[in-house]
């Protein structure tokens, strides 16, 4: 949360996971980078089997590191911070 200086109102940061707008595009370029990076690694490819943490519930399994930073305007009802979606905004529309 960044407050806009001189007002009291304020702009909320958070991560929007959306791969699908721009992994592909951005494929042979991440692929590439990781050959040159790990190009001596040798993995240990013995058989492994995935299983769930023990005692929680795995909602979801996309993978959420692949994300892009959302900036929104934060609005105040009382003293609850609210923030909606907008498509486009400024801060200038803040002031």
């Amino acid at each position: 949360m960044i407050q806009i200086p001189g007002t009291e109102q304020y702009i909320a940061c958070a991560d929007r996971w959306m791969p699908q707008w721009y992994v592909k595009p951005m494929a042979k370029q991440i692929i590439a980078g990781m050959e040159r990076h790990f190009q001596d690694y040798r993995p240990d490819l013995s058989p492994k089997a995935a299983v769930p943490l023990p005692g929680k519930l795995q909602i979801h399994t996309e993978n959420t590191s692949i994300s892009r930073y959302v900036w929104l305007p934060m609005e105040w009802q009382g003293d609850k911070p609210v923030i909606r979606w907008r498509d486009q905004w400024s801060p200038l529309d803040l002031a």
